[in-house]
């Protein structure tokens, strides 16, 4: 059986929280960013992130990927353990429309049956709020999910709190209490490229508990990627199979 690089052994928690929390249905949704905001159900700086996200916009993610290919998957760092921070981004084209595509990720049933070969049970979800025009929900969601890491098998319970944009098809999120991350925070964003082809990009920062050495970050941020793009492979898969039916 594998095992983790000694040096790593200690953080296997801070990746399995990591893992878990990439589960579509745990995360919180984010409001417009520019001049005039639409109120939200949270603070600005609710989900605190470490990374500068405002250039990660509509305009821009259609400028960038509105030719790539049906089923085009794409996983890059966007921090690799600079100020304790490590942080990816992902995209994936689906021949689907963007509103479908939110409800797989956000309806707890749905979000399993899409990520089944990572989460294990839905354990609750629960409403916090919601905003009197419908548009954002804030809701708290756990779930328990199980991976393999280097052939270790890791099962582990993530909560987050959530925060549903139905207008944006954007869904922000960060755990509810620091654990084995001091922080962790995301979001899922939904763009219509058409009426049946949409994008999808997911971004996700964390800054373990303990600090990562220099020396195993390399590993550490190959790591994540891997973790973010079975996620989306997840949903390409879940994509594939409905197209079939």
């Amino acid at each position: 059986r594998l095992q983790l690089p000694k040096g790593l052994r200690r953080y296997r928690w801070c990746t399995a929280v990591f893992l878990a929390s990439l589960q579509p249905g745990l995360f919180a949704w984010s409001f417009e960013t520019g001049l005039f905001k639409r109120p939200s159900l949270v603070p600005d700086d609710f989900f605190d992130f470490k990374v500068d996200t405002s250039e990660f916009t509509q305009a821009d993610f259609l400028r960038r990927y509105a030719l790539a290919p049906s089923d085009f998957l794409e996983v890059s760092s966007v921090k690799t353990g600079q100020n304790g921070v490590f942080a990816v981004q992902g995209m994936l084209r689906l021949q689907h429309s963007a509103r479908e595509i939110f409800v797989w990720l956000t309806d707890p049933e749905e979000s399993q049956r899409v990520f089944s070969a990572h989460v294990q049970s839905c354990n609750y979800c629960k409403p916090l709020s919601n905003s009197t025009s419908g548009a954002q929900r804030l809701v708290e969601v756990s779930k328990t999910g199980h991976w393999s890491l280097l052939g270790i098998p890791l099962s582990f319970e993530s909560t987050v709190i959530v925060l549903e944009d139905w207008q944006e098809l954007k869904a922000t999120y960060r755990q509810k209490k620091p654990g084995a991350m001091h922080h962790f925070s995301g979001f899922w964003h939904v763009v219509p490229v058409s009426d049946n082809e949409s994008l999808v990009q997911l971004y996700t920062e964390a800054v373990p508990a303990f600090p990562v050495p220099s020396l195993l970050r390399r590993f550490a941020r190959k790591v994540l990627e891997d973790m973010a793009g079975s996620v989306l492979q997840d949903l390409q898969q879940a994509s594939k199979r409905r197209l079939r039916h």
